[in-house]
């Protein structure tokens, strides 16, 4: 569990500096687009195109770090009130539900990917990027966040045992 702790740790804080460059480059995309379009008047169609693929790409690293960071939004109104080793068995049976799930995107989503690729499709407005390497967030961005869900559960499940929050007895 502390190994895969480390890599998640590791692997979130390298998305994060990913997520800085993806927005940095979508506010300049976006910055030069106004000022083609308004100031000189030729708008440019390949920057709101690569803006719009940069924010696909952001906003499933954005999920898999918030997955790391436990950020995202949930009620535990009616799991709060139960002892701490109940409490984890209901995270746990969470986490599997969205591992199952993230694991079907996993899978599809390189079905689908692959398929692009196979079928050579590229942007309409940037003739060097294939569409492919847009779906291929789907797939990763769902292995990441699987990845932290998997050490939310390892977790619950030492909670479990254990009958302690943090899985380890104090």
């Amino acid at each position: 569990m502390r190994k895969l702790h480390a890599f998640n740790t590791a692997m979130n804080a390298l998305l994060g500096k990913l997520l800085f460059v993806t927005f940095t480059a979508m506010a300049v995309l976006v910055f030069f687009q106004v000022v083609f379009r308004y100031a000189v008047e030729m708008p440019l169609a390949w920057t709101e195109e690569l803006a719009r693929y940069l924010l696909i790409w952001a906003t499933y690293l954005g999920a898999s770090i918030a997955f790391y960071d436990g950020t995202h939004i949930n009620a535990t109104l009616l799991v709060d009130v139960f002892p701490v080793r109940i409490q984890a068995a209901f995270l746990l049976l969470a986490d599997a539900a969205c591992l199952v799930f993230l694991g079907v995107f996993v899978y599809e989503g390189f079905i689908v990917t692959r398929r692009i690729f196979q079928l050579g499709q590229f942007s309409p407005s940037l003739p060097w990027l294939p569409v492919g390497l847009v779906y291929l967030i789907i797939p990763v961005g769902c292995l990441f966040m699987g990845l932290n869900v998997l050490t939310y559960a390892l977790r619950h499940l030492a909670a479990i045992r254990s009958g302690t929050e943090s899985g380890t007895e104090t």
